[in-house]
């Protein structure tokens, strides 16, 4: 089993700053904001009641959901309560404690504990969000919420895992500039841009360098597959500029000698070294499902750092250096891989350019990246103990019971 961490205090976990007209984000906290009559911020205000999606966590081998834990702060009757969704927060589900339905009003809001009992039997299929509602019981204090864990079970290679979330990065982006140059002999209100070395995204520029050398006119309209479709007819040299990315049969993961049979130019990843390391000071993990009453004590999860090469090949000097530049800017702008399993950040911890002038082989130029990205891997077993609930203090003074306290969770 895994646990899934969203923690408001972690700028790593949170992908962007939750932001409502009604909720503020501290560095470590959401809380409401204070408004006065007129709906406007005050610091002489009083807090209210409303509600934010949180996150839609995405992972794609997770069998089973079995825990939920949540950090919140309630003062008197302010309130922390939640709903979950499997539409990525279109339909807001809550438990009635049989099954996940859409709440009939707003008084339909699960704690904590009723999210816990409930998540093993949630409809999860490809994403789950979790919305929160703060509630103020006297509007002159906020109810705080710190953060949650989800604790699931998964079974995954995390080196097949990686590579594969390491050429989806590299789909989804590594871009280039393009340019591209057409001569029509007759006027044309269509431009057929095949044959391209790159997979052509928006923005898209299509000047004709002939009537605007300076290019002060983009006769772009739409695109359609590969037929780009212009304001009016035009004749002459037609100068193409836009977005390149590569499609996925520009992208192998470890091939064989074949490989520049394939469309070129491509990115080949080849794995090369692989470390480990494991925290000694916390050998075991403790997961505590109340659900099931049960405390499940696992090895603490090894991180490894592989060591990746990203060989990046053109049958043209300049197209290799461009899908290098390309790739290593990917890497610097977000230095992270998401994992497609787990849905979590894989850090990247190293990048360099390995080859710094073009090498010919079989006629083909080379130019390759390496990449160092540590990964962190959930080991499958575990050790379940039944969870104490109550605990009872007894003294004895002569054989006899003479005091008795009893704490129960």
């Amino acid at each position: 089993m895994a646990r899934h961490d969203f923690v408001i205090a972690s700028t790593q976990q949170i992908r962007l700053p939750i932001e409502t007209e009604d909720i503020f984000q501290d560095s470590r906290f959401l809380r409401l904001i204070q408004k006065d009559n007129f709906g406007n911020w005050s610091p002489a205000g009083t807090f209210g009641q409303a509600k934010v999606l949180l996150e839609t966590w995405r992972p794609t081998l997770v069998s089973s959901l079995i825990g939920f834990w949540a950090n919140v702060e309630e003062k008197g009757t302010d309130t922390a309560r939640f709903r979950l969704s499997a539409d990525e927060g279109t339909t807001e589900l809550y438990w009635d404690g049989t099954t996940w339905r859409t709440p009939v009003d707003n008084t339909e809001w699960n704690t904590e504990i009723e999210v816990d009992s409930g998540i093993a039997n949630f409809p999860f299929e490809t994403s789950i969000s979790v919305v929160l509602q703060l509630t103020s019981g006297t509007g002159e204090t906020s109810p705080r919420f710190y953060g949650y864990y989800i604790f699931y079970e998964i079974l995954y290679d995390c080196t097949e895992d990686l590579l594969r979330s390491v050429f989806e990065k590299i789909f989804a982006e590594v871009e280039t500039p393009a340019v591209d140059r057409f001569f029509n002999d007759f006027p044309q209100v269509e431009l057929e841009a095949t044959d391209q070395p790159w997979r052509i995204e928006e923005p898209i520029e299509v000047f004709n360098l002939t009537d605007d050398p300076t290019r002060q006119n983009n006769l772009f309209s739409s695109i359609s597959g590969s037929t780009i479709t212009l304001t009016s007819p035009q004749e002459g040299e037609l100068e193409l500029r836009y977005r390149g990315k590569l499609h996925y049969d520009q992208i192998h993961i470890s091939t064989d000698g074949d490989y520049q049979l394939q469309r070129l130019p491509s990115i080949v990843i080849l794995p090369m070294t692989q470390s480990r390391v494991r925290d000694d000071h916390e050998p075991q993990v403790e997961e505590q499902l109340r659900s099931i009453d049960t405390v499940r004590f696992r090895t603490q999860p090894a991180r490894h750092t592989y060591t990746l090469r990203l060989e990046c090949i053109s049958q043209f000097s300049l197209h290799d250096k461009k899908l290098a530049d390309a790739t290593r800017r990917a890497f610097d702008q977000k230095e992270y891989v998401r994992s497609l399993a787990i849905d979590e950040n894989f850090k990247l911890v190293g990048l360099e350019t390995v080859s710094q002038t073009n090498q010919t082989r079989e006629q083909l130029f080379t130019r390759s990246i390496q990449v160092l990205v540590s990964v962190l891997e959930w080991l499958p077993g575990f050790r379940d103990v039944p969870m104490v609930r109550k605990i009872t203090y007894r003294k004895r003074a002569g054989g006899s019971i003479v005091g008795q306290v009893e704490i129960t969770e």
